[in-house]
C-alpha cells in the first residue's frame, strides 16, 4: 500500500491541525458576537404637547433668520433629546389646531414641524387660550404619569374665545404642567 504518501500518526495530526486552523480562521473572520442580554426598559416617557405660535409677529427678524425659525429649531432639538417621550404639535395664531397627534415617531414630528409656516393658520392674532385648550384635549385622556405642555410664543393673548388664565386653571385641575 505504498503510494508515496506517509500514513503516520504525525502526518494525520498535521492534517487535522491544518483543517481545524482553517475552520477557526473562517469563524474568526465572521466575527461572531454574543447577543447582549435583553434588559427591560425601566424608563417610561412622558407626554409633551409642543404649542407653537405661528402668528405674524413671529416673522420678526430680531433673531436670525426669524423668531419663527429659531422657535422651530429649538423645538426640533428639544424633541430630538427626548426619545422615550410621546410628542404632539399644536400650531396656533388666531385659532389653534393639532398638527401632529401624540407620537413616538420623531421623524414624522420633525418633518411636519419643518413644513409649518406662519401661514399655516388662516386667522391672524395670538389665541393663547385656544392653543392651551387644544393641547389639553391632546393630553387629558392619556394614562401617563407626567403630562406637560410647552408653549412657544412671543406675544400676549389678543384673539380666541378662551382666556389663557381659564385654560391654565383647567390644566392645573387636570394635572398638566405648562
Amino acid at each position: 500500500k505504498s503510494n508515496g504518501s506517509k500514513r503516520t500518526i504525525k502526518h494525520k495530526i498535521g492534517k487535522i491541525f491544518i483543517a481545524s486552523s482553517l475552520v477557526l480562521l473562517v469563524i474568526a473572520l465572521a466575527r461572531p458576537q454574543l447577543p447582549e442580554k435583553a434588559a427591560p426598559v425601566l424608563q417610561k416617557g412622558i407626554d409633551i404637547a409642543m404649542v407653537l405660535d405661528a402668528s405674524g409677529s413671529m416673522k420678526s427678524v430680531d433673531f436670525e433668520p426669524s423668531r419663527f425659525e429659531v422657535a422651530k429649531k429649538t423645538i426640533e432639538s428639544f424633541v430630538a433629546e427626548r426619545p422615550l417621550d410621546r410628542t404632539s404639535l399644536i400650531v396656533f395664531a388666531g385659532t389653534a389646531y393639532t398638527r401632529i397627534l401624540l407620537t413616538l415617531d420623531h421623524n414624522v414630528f420633525r418633518e411636519s414641524l419643518q413644513q409649518v409656516t406662519t401661514k399655516s393658520v388662516n386667522e391672524d392674532g395670538t389665541a393663547i387660550g385656544m392653543a392651551i385648550s387644544v393641547g389639553l384635549n391632546r393630553l387629558k385622556s392619556r394614562e401617563t404619569q407626567s403630562k406637560i405642555m410647552i408653549l412657544v410664543t412671543d406675544g400676549n393673548n389678543n384673539a380666541g374665545e378662551i382666556n389663557p388664565a381659564t385654560a391654565s386653571d383647567l390644566a392645573k385641575e387636570l394635572g398638566i404642567k405648562i
